[in-house]
């Protein structure tokens, strides 16, 4: 069977930026499996109006709730670690995490069970014709998807990719600027997977999608945050809902006589959560319409890297499974260092060709925003570590502890066995390696500190 290695309905537009990358392991799975029946719905939330308006679906739990009560959207693995994937790149470049939709997950396995029984694979807008025809905003309509005051003001976007393996996804995607595209779009707030496993190939379908007035929220909770979303579709230009969010604040009910005026605070990406395992809500408001979002601590999960680790429990806590991942935010310990370390030395650099990592042996915290590596044209400046899941202050990053960086078509090396924490990794096209030849220098408040030659894998830095 051909397959295309990616294709794209886009309805809207993102930017393309580093992005932090999980290595995933390859899981061969049937086509995903029925989802258990919905649990009771959430009670409407409110706008000021007072008319009630349609909660975000909750998934019911596929699988056995995680040690921490957690529960998984999808019962298959590759389901999960698209997610995973997906919401890994979207926060890297300072995008909320997507909310997973049962509507749109009905849409995504609708396709990909069609996509599954093709002789091959058609390529372009074809490849989103489902079987009777409908392109995906119309399957999502006929599903009961709500339009922005129109049928041609459908937010719907559809991405589909036929990889070797589910690791080789985020790079079957990235390489093509529409999928991309969409993949980094804030247009989006929620969206619906569905894979299916060939001997060869894994199809994986992904609809991405808004509704007005509807605005999720959701806990990352190894980091103690809660990522806030906000109403940035072009079809929201004119209508009665909620426009561009600029305030937000934590409730601990969905009515909208909950809210007090002095309990805003400007909108952002994400704040911090509360510590609890009960039910609490968010209220959002442009200045002229206000509404609010019921937030699940068990379901309502920002699916990254470590979510597991210190979510609020009423039930003993247990400690948490290391993640596969080269991202460490709750950090992973290595190995104690096999050769000494320079006298004196400020940062250790090592590198090969898959990766390089930039170790603090001052033997005090130093400001890593000082720190810029430059190879060419190429200027990869140290404050790209400061990511949302960077665990301590870029500023006053510990002696011992690494960052790290490797091409994102590149399984995860590893952190050397000199650094104590890996504090945070980011990946680059695999053209942009300037490490891997020639020599580069390591700049330090805009003063070359040192030229590293790339054949010798280490360089000692003494700053100044």
């Amino acid at each position: 069977m051909k397959l295309p290695r990616a294709s794209v309905i886009l309805l809207g537009a993102g930017s393309l930026a580093m992005i932090v990358f999980m290595i995933l392991k390859v899981v061969s799975a049937p086509l995903p499996e029925p989802l258990a029946p919905l649990p009771e719905p959430l009670a409407p939330l409110v706008e000021s109006t007072g008319q009630p308006v349609e909660a975000a679906p909750i998934l019911s739990p596929t699988l056995s709730p995680t040690a921490a009560g957690i529960v998984r959207p999808y019962a298959d693995d590759s389901s999960m670690r698209a997610l995973e994937q997906i919401n890994t790149l979207r926060v890297a470049q300072g995008l909320w995490p997507l909310k997973p939709n049962l509507t749109l997950n009905r849409v995504a396995q609708g396709q990909a069970g069609y996509l599954a029984t093709l002789p091959s694979l058609p390529s372009g807008d074809a490849l989103h014709r489902g079987a009777e025809g409908h392109d995906p905003a119309q399957r999502a309509s006929d599903l009961g998807w709500p339009d922005y005051g129109g049928p041609d003001k459908v937010a719907i976007a559809e991405v589909v990719a036929a990889p070797p393996s589910i690791n080789d996804l985020l790079g079957a995607w990235m390489i093509a600027p529409a999928e991309s595209a969409a993949l980094s779009s804030d247009a989006y707030r929620e969206i619906g997977l569905a894979s299916v496993v060939l001997s060869d190939r894994v199809i994986v379908v992904a609809v991405l999608g808004a509704r007005p007035g509807v605005l999720p929220a959701l806990i990352d909770p190894a980091h103690n945050l809660l990522y806030l979303t906000s109403e940035r579709s072009a079809y929201a230009a004119a209508g009665d809902w909620i426009g561009e969010a600029t305030r937000a604040q934590i409730i601990d009910q969905v009515t909208a006589g909950s809210v007090h005026e002095d309990a805003w605070q400007a909108w952002s990406l994400a704040l911090l959560s509360p510590q609890t395992a009960a039910p609490f809500s968010v209220a959002y408001s442009d200045g002229k319409w206000l509404v609010t979002t019921q937030v699940d601590p068990r379901v309502d999960i920002a699916w990254l890297p470590n979510r597991e680790a210190t979510v609020a429990s009423n039930s003993p806590s247990s400690a948490p499974t290391p993640a596969e991942t080269s991202l460490q935010p709750a950090p992973t310990r290595t190995d104690a260092p096999t050769q000494p370390r320079a006298p004196g030395a400020g940062l250790t650099l090592i590198y090969d060709q898959r990766s390089l990592a930039v170790i603090n042996t001052s033997g005090d915290r130093i400001d890593l925003r000082k720190l810029a590596l430059v190879g060419g044209p190429i200027t990869l400046p140290g404050s790209l570590w400061d990511t949302p899941w960077l665990d301590v202050a870029i500023y006053h990053f510990p002696a011992e502890d690494c960052v790290q960086v490797w091409a994102w078509n590149e399984p995860n090396p590893g952190p050397p066995a000199e650094c104590r924490f890996m504090r945070a990794a980011i990946y680059v096209a695999p053209t942009e390696r300037f490490w891997r030849e020639g020599a580069f220098d390591v700049m330090w408040q805009n003063t070359k500190a040192a030229v590293c030659e790339a054949a010798a894998g280490r360089c000692v830095v003494k700053l100044p």
